[in-house]
């Protein structure tokens, strides 16, 4: 004992009878843990721990199974986004379609080739498959099957986080070789009904149907025809944004697919609300320089509308509406020029000379882009800089997009 302390003595612990030694009071009981808390602590796991804690008690799987919890958590992990790739693989004599997810930081700590991370299923089959969208953590998958009297494309629903795949919950059936059935498809969850939606276009007609909706397909009257882009290889199924999904068109019928200057002017936005079924067109930005090259692109960044061309061939130009449906809110977020970083820029770009902005970081100085040829770019701002990432055996993707894991059920 240090001088001017009254420390108590120690009490003799070993070798001593048990009348002489101190009784110690037992604990008091654990005080329980409130609901909330679990709740709240249970929300920020990732969902493959989720899926294991359901089997801890039958409370705490009711809470997890619970769609207000389901709800709370999709929002939370929306914070850690991730990519989905849609690619082909040949091995020997067979030929599969894979759905990859790759999670974003991975791309932004790592600045050699990044592995596949997750598999999440293998599609085994003749029949062609490709992802018409994604949202709330679930992918709408198109099947297609043809004959000499007609083609049928099915729809299924996956859920990447769970591995759980739907059965068929819709088909669109049209006539073979009728230049009038060129359709594509796309995907978006109305708020308004809580009802997922497929939207079948073509330049000819736009059709609506709400998946397990008996196969009903609604025309939707006096939509405005457009060629729609149909030649990109990742992103032609519109993109979702605000209960709404978005479409890039050519209004005069002069874009023929190859790569030539173009004029601003006979290009559109066409947005379809998902609630009430009706479209508004939307303009792109006007305050730009001069020409572009290559066909421009729609994308989502920050959870905003984003723009992005190519200036004069030399320049990666990124506009972001910040309010929705309000064209003055058009405002410049990314400009900067890739030859200064690629001795053969073509050979990142891809065929047709396209990149895809898929994610910007919260400072709003790391962009992700992505081309068709299996690689990955990551742009620094702040030291203005481009590293290319290739990701390893994946050659071309048939889609890339941005998806957010959940506990969202495919039925």
């Amino acid at each position: 004992n240090s001088p001017g302390h009254n420390f108590p003595e120690a009490p003799m612990m070993f070798n001593s009878p048990d009348n002489a030694r101190p009784k110690i009071n037992s604990p008091s009981p654990v005080t329980a843990v409130p609901d909330e808390l679990i709740a709240e602590v249970l929300s920020l796991l990732k969902v493959k721990s989720l899926l294991r804690l359901k089997c801890v008690s039958k409370s705490w799987n009711k809470l997890i199974s619970d769609p207000f919890f389901v709800k709370i958590h999709f929002h939370k992990s929306s914070l850690n986004t991730d990519l989905t790739l849609f690619s082909a693989h040949h091995t020997g004599k067979s030929t599969y379609t894979q759905l990859t997810v790759y999670p974003v930081h991975t791309l932004l700590e790592n600045n050699s080739t990044t592995s596949i991370v997750t598999v999440i299923r293998r599609f085994f089959s003749n029949e062609y498959h490709q992802v018409v969208g994604s949202c709330n953590g679930l992918c709408c998958l198109m099947e297609e099957y043809s004959n000499t009297e007609f083609r049928e494309f099915s729809f299924r629903l996956c859920n990447p986080a769970t591995k759980s795949l739907s059965h068929k919950l819709g088909y669109f059936r049209i006539q073979p070789n009728n230049p009038n059935s060129l359709f594509k498809f796309s995907f978006g969850y109305d708020n308004l009904t809580a009802k997922y939606k497929v939207v079948a276009f073509s330049p000819n007609e736009v059709r609506v149907f709400t998946l397990g909706d008996n196969n009903v397909w609604r025309n939707i009257p006096n939509f405005p025809i457009y060629p729609f882009n149909l030649i990109r290889s990742g992103q032609d199924g519109g993109l979702y944004v605000s209960n709404c999904l978005i479409w890039f068109a050519d209004r005069t019928r002069l874009f023929n697919g190859h790569s030539a200057y173009l004029d601003l002017e006979q290009f559109v936005i066409i947005s379809l609300n998902l609630g009430a079924e009706t479209y508004a067109e939307l303009l792109p930005p006007q305050d730009f320089d001069g020409e572009f090259l290559y066909l421009p692109n729609v994308c989502l960044l920050m959870e905003c509308l984003c723009f992005s061309h190519h200036s004069n061939g030399n320049n990666i130009v990124i506009w972001q509406m910040r309010d929705f449906g309000v064209q003055e809110s058009w405002t410049k977020l990314f400009n900067f020029s890739y030859p200064d970083f690629f001795q053969d820029p073509i050979s990142y770009l891809g065929c047709c000379g396209e990149l895809w902005p898929l994610y910007v970081l919260e400072n709003g100085n790391i962009l992700i882009l992505a081309n068709g040829e299996g690689q990955v770019i990551r742009y620094n701002r702040r030291d203005n800089r481009i590293d290319p990432i290739r990701i390893s055996n994946t050659r071309s993707w048939f889609y890339v997009h941005r998806y957010v894991e959940s506990l969202v059920s495919i039925c």
